[in-house]
């Protein structure tokens, strides 16, 4: 298709001030003072379902569970900085349901070990403390409630039963090949989370669903909005092989930033496994990302992995970067939904990248570079940087799409599909108007290997 081209006198449609305007405070309740000293542990357990047993010595606690799923309820569930609570399971598929039934939060400020799966459902509040190191085979951490027999017959449908608190992670937690699920109205991780592998998920709502995929993989759906709902990551979360979903779905979007990534998200490819990172605020929500998201494939023979950021609004913020690059090959990356506004996932009403962010999407030594889409239905401004190159010693470069009804090509935009050994990729614009304030980008890729492609061409 022939290049076509036109700058258009400058009237932005979108400004940063408006999105950052939409960056409101974080405002989470603490979980209620379960006023723990260094060897607190859980008290008033009771084995209501399955076959369990429970053993104290000194700042240690053992729960002896005989049975594949086993219920318990406590009238508190909390671990002082030099106490450990041991769960000792028939295999990694087991699970262990805690209920709490007092009135306090659980404050976990030691050690938390399980070779098999733990589930702690406290509506009080959820805290893992500084300090805090948990290290089992699955864990869902929850203000949320479930009924005893939708437990026991393997349905892992929570909800809230009336002031459900918050869920914070400010310690370490380790879920090797398994799963690390923290869910409720408001979901926060400051601290670490690893599960090599497998899954963590940030799931903000007052229903939220659990589904067991196997090979250490979950799904974790929000299937009812929550007031003031918010998931959020300013700390780090690794899941190379796995997937990480940040989710919210919230009552009053409107007013709200309902996930939010300021820290480190990894999901880095492996050589059996491709990574996954979503975020996503469904219909109404802002997504707003100043942090490191990578599903890059670094060992030899790997493939970039797919980076999902979906909303109403989606602001990528200076700070960002985004790398989906693979030795062998770029992955994906879908900003504000898929290409051509086609596909399963949430179109954006805004989607706006700004100068400062930068996603990769390049092929290292082999292959072809990766395909990535900056997309809205209404207004996308576009000003930072995104490259989809082919390898370096052989492939084609990728595909690059930055579309919406209004189009603004701001300051600092770049693009580059180029290919040292291949045929070069292309840059598509596909709006009903565009504002090119800055055509430093659409020159250097038209000089520098990229083909750009603008529709419609009676513009």
């Amino acid at each position: 298709m022939a290049t076509t081209r036109r700058a258009l006198p400058a009237k932005p449609r979108l400004v940063w001030a408006a999105v950052s305007a939409a960056l409101l405070p974080w405002c989470y309740a603490n979980p209620a003072s379960a006023d723990v000293t260094a060897n607190t542990l859980p008290t008033g357990g009771t084995v209501v379902a399955g076959s369990a047993s429970i053993s104290r010595s000194g700042s240690n606690m053992e729960i002896t569970q005989s049975s594949n799923s086993a219920i318990l309820n406590w009238q508190t569930f909390s671990i002082g900085s030099n106490a450990w609570v041991n769960f000792i399971q028939p295999s990694s598929s087991a699970i262990a349901l805690n209920h709490v039934l007092g009135n306090k939060g659980s404050e976990i400020f030691g050690r938390l070990t399980a070779n098999g799966q733990v589930f702690l459902s406290n509506p009080n509040g959820v805290l893992f403390a500084p300090g805090a190191s948990v290290d089992v085979g699955g864990l869902f951490a929850t203000t949320l409630s479930i009924a005893d027999k939708d437990f026991l017959a393997g349905r892992y449908n929570f909800y809230n039963a009336g002031g459900a608190g918050s869920v914070i992670n400010q310690g370490n937690i380790v879920t090797a090949n398994g799963y690390t699920a923290l869910a409720g109205p408001q979901v926060r991780n400051d601290g670490i989370i690893v599960a090599r592998a497998g899954t963590v998920a940030l799931a903000a709502g007052d229903r939220v669903s659990l589904d067991m995929v196997g090979n250490g993989l979950i799904k974790v759906s929000v299937d009812q909005s929550a007031l003031n709902a918010s998931a959020i990551n300013s700390g780090r979360i690794e899941a190379d092989g796995g997937n990480v979903f940040l989710t919210a779905r919230s009552a009053n979007a409107l007013l709200d930033t309902v996930v939010n990534n300021s820290g480190v998200i990894r999901a880095n490819s492996l050589v059996a496994r491709n990574g996954e990172i979503v975020l996503d605020g469904g219909s109404t929500g802002l997504v707003a990302n100043t942090g490191t998201i990578s599903v890059s494939g670094v060992d030899s023979g790997t493939t970039g992995g797919t980076v999902k950021i979906l909303g109403d609004r989606v602001a990528l913020l200076p700070g960002t970067q985004i790398d989906a690059s693979g030795d062998s090959g770029g992955g994906t990356v879908l900003l504000g939904g898929n290409f051509h506004g086609s596909g399963p996932e949430q179109n954006a009403s805004v989607t706006s990248v700004a100068s400062g962010a930068r996603i990769n999407a390049d092929a290292v030594n082999s292959g072809n570079g990766g395909r990535v889409v900056v997309w809205s239905n209404g207004d996308t401004l576009f000003a930072g940087t995104i490259t989809a190159r082919g390898g370096a010693l052989s492939g084609n470069g990728g595909f690059i799409e930055t579309s919406g009804r209004h189009l603004t090509i701001g300051h600092g935009a770049y693009v580059n599909a180029s290919a040292a050994h291949g045929a070069r990729g292309k840059w598509l614009l596909d709006p009903t108007d565009v504002d090119i304030t800055d055509a430093t980008a659409i020159n250097t890729a038209l000089g520098g290997g990229t083909d750009t492609v603008v529709t419609p061409e009676t513009m």
